[in-house]
């Protein structure tokens, strides 16, 4: 009786194996656990990938992003800037752009989004993907801010006005000085 058999060794193979399922773990916590949404579209602009911080931004599950227009979670008075900004994905260019999206229940959120093309193995254009970041609350802030600052300012002329009703010789030389 003869035996023969053929031995691999496959310590290689399973320690890449390994290497891949630790690296696809890491590319899911960092995605998922991202404050950012990624939104992945086809090059229609139809939802293929709706990562867990796009939906919860908007207050939308992913499932039902999934599959429906980028348009429609876009404010109405921006899609025509939001179907040029896709156009320029088809044609290669990376862009960041600020753009008003609507949440769920109607309120309007600010983001900015940094979008790439995606192209397929043989190089065609397959997609677009964008990483999306609400800036709602900064916008919100900067409206405060500038509001407070006129106010601050529109105080101090009526002072300075008050001062040169109170000193009209003050006044007068300020006048000669600006000349």
């Amino acid at each position: 009786m003869r035996l023969i058999g053929v031995c691999q060794d496959v310590t290689e193979q399973k320690a890449a194996e390994e290497q891949l399922r630790q690296s696809e773990r890491r590319y899911r916590l960092l995605v998922e656990d991202a404050g950012e949404g990624i939104w992945v579209g086809d090059p229609d602009g139809k939802t293929l990938l709706p990562t867990p911080g796009w939906p919860s931004m908007l207050g939308y599950t992913p499932d039902e992003m999934k599959g429906r227009s980028v348009f429609t979670f876009i404010d109405q008075n921006q899609r025509n800037a939001a179907r040029v900004h896709l156009s320029r994905r088809r044609q290669g260019e990376r862009t960041h752009f600020d753009l008003s999206l609507r949440h769920k229940n109607g309120a309007r959120i600010s983001t900015t989004i940094a979008a790439n093309p995606i192209y397929g193995a043989d190089g065609r254009y397959v997609g677009v993907e964008a990483i999306v970041n609400d800036v709602t609350s900064k916008r919100q802030t900067e409206v405060l801010l500038t509001a407070q600052r006129d106010m601050f300012r529109l105080a101090g002329d009526w002072r300075v006005a008050d001062r040169r009703a109170e000193y009209p010789a003050a006044g007068h030389r300020d006048a000669q000085l600006k000349a």
